[in-house]
């Protein structure tokens, strides 16, 4: 576990809550003009994302887990017991907008939900891991895409989505694919190793319109279908 979690040091501040006998701890940097009133505002998100993955798993397979909530406008990665989010910096601060809050869940449900989902069901691939080389892996696209599939369930099934909001939220996917032609010349599995192997190293060019499909938005799409 040590090897998968980031280090956050420096003047923090940190909000602790206990839920169904787990311990959890939500730290930020205050110069990043995050505002603890509203956090605590928002609190349920964190709770909500725990215990709706609890249901649907049966159970927590950790004792502590921290969120982390750094600089940046969107992005996230999960870790072992804990997440970074590169976003809080502004949603939890004057401004923002409930799209904001939405995406914020969003990316907190998903990120939570890989505690399953990567780090205990995973392709070889991803654990142990090689440090030292690029591990291409053709799973990304189950690892991502059926993540974000279970994610967009657990909001509609704890009230944070509606059933009119997912349909729209699921059609914008499907639409998105289907216009872009990187589906007809291109699988989820190519797409998952080429994600490690090129895109991500800067090696080779893409045509995102044309070539590459999105496999956290197929992925999605797919792992709807295998649950149906």
């Amino acid at each position: 576990e040590l090897y998968d979690s980031p280090f956050f040091v420096g003047k923090q501040e940190r909000i602790f809550f206990e839920q169904s006998g787990h311990k959890y701890e939500i730290a930020y940097w205050g110069g990043l003009g995050i505002q603890r009133d509203s956090v605590l505002a928002h609190i349920d998100i964190f709770k909500n994302a725990a215990s709706a993955v609890e249901k649907m798993m049966g159970y927590i397979p950790y004792n502590r887990y921290c969120f982390m909530l750094l600089y940046g406008n969107e992005d996230c990665l999960e870790h072992r017991a804990c997440q970074t989010d590169y976003s809080g910096s502004n949603v939890f601060k004057a401004g923002r907008t409930s799209n904001d809050i939405f995406r914020f869940s969003t990316d907190i449900y998903h990120e939570f939900f890989h505690i399953w989902n990567s780090k205990i069901i995973k392709p070889i691939e991803l654990g142990p891991f090689d440090y030292q080389h690029t591990v291409p892996c053709n799973m990304l696209w189950f690892v991502e895409g059926v993540t974000e599939y279970y994610s967009e369930k657990m909001l509609l099934k704890n009230g944070e989505m509606s059933v009119g909001f997912y349909k729209y939220y699921a059609g914008t996917g499907i639409e998105r694919i289907q216009t872009r032609g990187g589906y007809k010349v291109m699988s989820l599995e190519q797409a998952s190793i080429d994600t490690w192997m090129f895109v991500n190293d800067g090696t080779e060019e893409y045509d995102y319109d044309t070539v590459f499909p999105n496999y956290y938005i197929k992925g999605c799409i797919v792992g709807f279908f295998m649950d149906v």
